[in-house]
């Protein structure tokens, strides 16, 4: 029984993920009606179909994004306290951060490829499927590019990464072998987007993510990657119009992407067997 309330443990943190969610929901719909009473005690006017919550719904992504980040901060710091292997003494040197870069370029440059030549088949096939997510990918073009940057593009990494790399790699791994713990965790973080069609590159991101954090023995370089794709995401969704007039876009570019993307893979995976050592001291940057 106690092993089991060990292995439940690992999805503590996503049940906590709901909770805070559904709290801060709950209190800012009631902070909204609290507001549209006051104004209307002033007034006489009561506007009960204006929500103060949807209008600004950006402003409070980024609010209850930056909890996150205080909530997943504090319990990776807390798991991490405990770990007497990790050393601070040494740090991500430029050498590894223009590494990081190469590889982001090549995980950016595979996504886009597999998933622009999947998605005609998905389309034609499962066009709810592709409908959901081109409206989930649309979002990125709506409201204040500023917070939009600042939800999708910084806050939700860092949540994202202290969440699954920070807190519960570190719980499963504690229980089972690393790569069944990344496994799980790549599993976890590709569910938790609930859409299918991002199921297609957060688990591999995911397994990518999880194998770094165990190589370099610090959370930074998943931080580092998964800012980096989400803000070329970005910058690819708003700009896309430009790109297509300057670009031919056809199934050989998206060929030409994927095989890019898979040799800079082969020469990064390489790179890091030769010069990363996964035993010895740890990496702890974060």
């Amino acid at each position: 029984m106690k092993r089991v309330r060990k292995y439940l443990s690992i999805i503590k943190p996503i049940i906590y993920y709901y909770l805070v969610a559904i709290i801060f929901t709950l209190g800012m719909l009631i902070i909204s009606y609290t507001i549209n009473i006051i104004l209307g005690l002033n007034s006489s006017k009561y506007d009960f179909e204006r929500n103060i919550y949807t209008e600004e719904s950006r402003f409070f992504d980024v609010l209850l994004r930056a909890i996150f980040v205080v909530i997943y901060y504090i319990w990776y710091r807390r798991l991490n306290s405990k770990d007497k292997t990790l050393s601070r003494t040494k740090y991500i040197t430029a050498n590894d951060l223009r590494f990081f870069l190469f590889l982001g370029f090549g995980d950016l440059f595979l996504t886009y490829g597999v998933l622009n030549l999947l998605l005609g088949f998905i389309t034609k096939y499962f066009p709810q499927v592709a409908s959901n997510y081109n409206s989930k990918v649309s979002l990125m073009k709506e409201g204040s590019l500023i917070l939009v940057v600042l939800c999708s593009a910084i806050l939700s990494p860092i949540y994202e990464e202290l969440l699954f790399r920070g807190v519960i790699l570190k719980k499963a791994k504690d229980l089972m072998p690393f790569y069944t713990a990344n496994i799980l965790q790549a599993l976890l973080f590709a569910i938790i987007h609930m859409n299918w069609i991002q199921l297609i590159y957060t688990f591999p991101a995911g397994l990518l993510y999880g194998y770094l954090t165990y190589k370099y023995q610090s959370i930074f370089p998943s931080i580092f990657l998964h800012i980096f794709s989400n803000a070329c995401s970005i910058f690819i969704s708003n700009n896309s119009d430009i790109i297509e007039e300057h670009i031919n876009i056809s199934i050989w570019f998206f060929m030409a992407l994927t095989l890019a993307g898979m040799i800079i893979f082969i020469i990064s995976y390489f790179m890091m067997k030769r010069n990363i050592p996964i035993k010895g001291k740890a990496v702890e940057k974060i």
